[in-house]
């Protein structure tokens, strides 16, 4: 199941925030000693990549894309799509909402009914498909949120870091799911 960096293609090389190498461990539910030996390197350079210090290499981002792909494939996800969707999983859990994906692969991937993100703003890809960008879905799934319970806070300007607090809350839960299947 392991694939070198060249064989996720430009994803190993795309630059990893401090957040999504938290992000990663967090839904891999491993220490930052526990990540640094299935990564292969130390616990400070695991610390260091949370902090923004240092950026992961495209070999260290391929394991990492490696390790989220196997949570998904020792769960009891199968079907025809599950290669796919392990890829879509690994990729928003390292890139978060800077993640951007046809509507229907969103909805698979969060487990939504067929009408939910018809709303959702899209931009055409390089291939002409319009594709949603995990900020969108995040605001979203805020809104539907606000809708659900009108005492939260209503905010401004804030909605993006809203929706994308609200999109990888989703995924960490997702990915928590996820390892209790796998046991």
């Amino acid at each position: 199941m392991k694939r070198a960096a060249n064989q996720w293609g430009a994803l190993a090389r795309t630059a990893v925030r401090a957040d999504g190498a938290a992000r990663c461990r967090r839904c891999l539910g491993l220490t930052q000693a526990d990540f640094a030996e299935s990564v292969g390197v130390g616990r400070v350079t695991v610390a260091r990549w949370e902090t923004g210090v240092i950026r992961p290499t495209p070999r260290h981002v391929a394991t990492m894309l490696d390790l989220l792909a196997e949570l998904v494939s020792n769960s009891r996800v199968t079907g025809a799509g599950s290669a796919e969707l392990r890829e879509r999983f690994a990729a928003v859990v390292l890139f978060g909402a800077r993640a951007r994906l046809v509507p229907a692969a969103w909805r698979e991937l969060l487990d939504l009914p067929a009408s939910a993100l018809a709303g959702v703003p899209t931009t055409d890809g390089r291939d002409g498909r319009p594709l949603a960008s995990g900020y969108d879905v995040g605001s979203w799934l805020e809104g539907k949120l606000r809708r659900k319970d009108p005492r939260l806070p209503v905010t401004g300007d804030g909605s993006r870091e809203l929706g994308e607090r609200r999109l990888m809350t989703e995924i960490v839960f997702l990915a928590e799911g996820l390892r209790r299947t796998a046991g």
